[in-house]
């Protein structure tokens, strides 16, 4: 049996796992896309992921996003966190090559699209969504309707420059 160390091995370990699961989820969701979603539709499906993680394993969530009670130098928790953002960063790709969100950066729209999932996470954790969004049910429902947001105004921004 593998031994922790400490409180940060632990956690660590417990980041790891958490990155690994948000992987596996993030690619569930794209594999549930129907055969004829655009590669943006795509992209969105990951956020639905996102949001499965945060909402199934919301310890495991937290844990992920402290770093300063993490081993950042771990190995293993480098591995899960470059691998679930690669998944995450290749579907952005694969849009992209179909003129989807080219009018900016490639970095400007993978971390919009990885901040409006997380920042409804977020919401949704702290127990605010519910709050100010009644109409809005859960973190999924949530997810969907930033993504699908977002999708339209990059489509619109990508219409308006080519």
């Amino acid at each position: 049996m593998q031994g922790f160390g400490d409180r940060r091995g632990l956690l660590t370990a417990l980041a790891v796992k958490g990155f690994r699961v948000l992987e596996e989820l993030m690619r569930a969701a794209r594999a549930a896309s129907p055969e004829d979603a655009t590669p943006a539709e795509r992209v969105a499906t990951t956020g639905l992921g996102y949001a499965r993680m945060a909402e199934r394993h919301p310890s495991l969530f937290v844990v992920m996003f402290r770093p300063e009670i993490l081993d950042d130098d771990d190995p293993a928790l480098t591995q899960a966190r470059e691998s679930a953002f690669a998944f995450f960063a290749g579907e952005i790709a694969d849009a992209r090559s179909t003129g989807w969100g080219v009018a900016y950066d490639p970095a400007a729209v993978a971390l919009t699209c990885w901040s409006v999932v997380h920042g409804a996470v977020a919401l949704w954790r702290d127990g605010t969504l519910g709050t100010f969004f009644p109409e809005i049910p859960g973190v999924e429902d949530a997810a969907d309707l930033v993504t699908r947001t977002l999708n339209s105004a990059l489509a619109a921004a990508d219409q308006a420059t080519g």
